[in-house]
């Protein structure tokens, strides 16, 4: 048969789909080479950026909360990242009270509302923000992101650079035998019970910032914990419920899964119900 020769159209769409294809190729080498490349060599950043964490955490919260509980000052640097990561209630106070005006959010986050509620949570200094390359450390999720205006030194010894990233993080102070401790993981409600005739005593928001602390403090703290008090009385007295687990399976633990709000991987699988009737299901 003899050869069919192609319009000049055709061939210059064949050539670009060959471009655009070599291009996508060297883009993915690049992107990898980038990734893996040993730009800090320490253990820490070696770990983070090969992915290899995941070999025995479901989540980087859970990673970096192995991280802090392994460190004497509850505190560490992510070299890649620019950023100091902490999980002791002294460096907490300290950014959010004793030197708070050193700590702002940044302007890419007050710009919007700091005309209207001026200082507080979304306070600025002029002069601290930081480069748009350290924005890639808000992957690290459940963290509350600060910056260091100008040179400091923690409380825990910790000296943090002018014009960096400082986090602490509040999933991981949730989980240290230095807070809580050697059961820090266990659910004993009566932890909070320590004030006058076992009345209940809320700890320091410093060592449990879920709300923040000092002049950041959430905005919706009361909203959650009326929340909270509503679905005690309208559920929990009146429901018993019992986490089944991903498609039933026993041992089961719920994935957490970093964002602007905790939740979830795929919601929390439960069975519901009537505390004092039959106890048939509810779906």
């Amino acid at each position: 048969m003899d050869a069919v020769e192609l319009s000049w159209g055709a061939r210059c769409a064949g050539l670009a789909f060959f471009v655009l294809s070599v291009l996508v190729v060297a883009l993915a080498a690049v992107l990898l080479l980038v990734r893996r490349w040993p730009w800090c060599s320490c253990h820490v950043c070696r770990t983070y950026l090969t992915g290899s964490w995941a070999k025995d955490f479901t989540n980087l919260g859970d990673w970096y909360a192995h991280l802090l509980r392994e460190s004497p000052t509850g505190t560490v640097h992510i070299h890649v990242l620019g950023c100091t990561v902490t999980a002791n209630p002294a460096n907490v106070e300290y950014m959010l009270k004793t030197n708070f005006e050193n700590f702002p959010k940044g302007k890419r986050f007050s710009a919007l509302l700091g005309d209207l509620l001026g200082g507080g949570i979304f306070n600025v200094d002029g002069d601290a923000w930081c480069h748009q390359r350290k924005m890639a450390s808000l992957e690290l999720g459940s963290f509350d992101s600060k910056f260091s205006a100008a040179a400091d030194v923690l409380p825990d010894g910790t000296y943090v650079e002018g014009d960096s990233r400082v986090m602490y993080h509040p999933y991981a102070m949730g989980r240290m035998p230095s807070i809580w401790g050697a059961d820090h993981e266990a659910f004993r409600p009566d932890r909070w019970l320590t004030g006058p005739g076992d009345s209940f005593a809320p700890p320091s928001l410093y060592k449990y910032p879920v709300f923040q602390a000092g002049l950041r403090v959430c905005l919706g703290k009361e909203l959650a914990v009326t929340e909270m008090k509503a679905v005690s009385v309208a559920v929990v007295r009146a429901f018993d419920v019992e986490v089944v687990g991903e498609n039933g399976r026993s041992g089961w633990a719920p994935r957490f899964v970093a964002g602007l709000t905790a939740s979830i991987s795929g919601g929390l699988p439960v069975r519901i119900k009537r505390a004092s009737t039959s106890g048939a299901d509810f779906k």
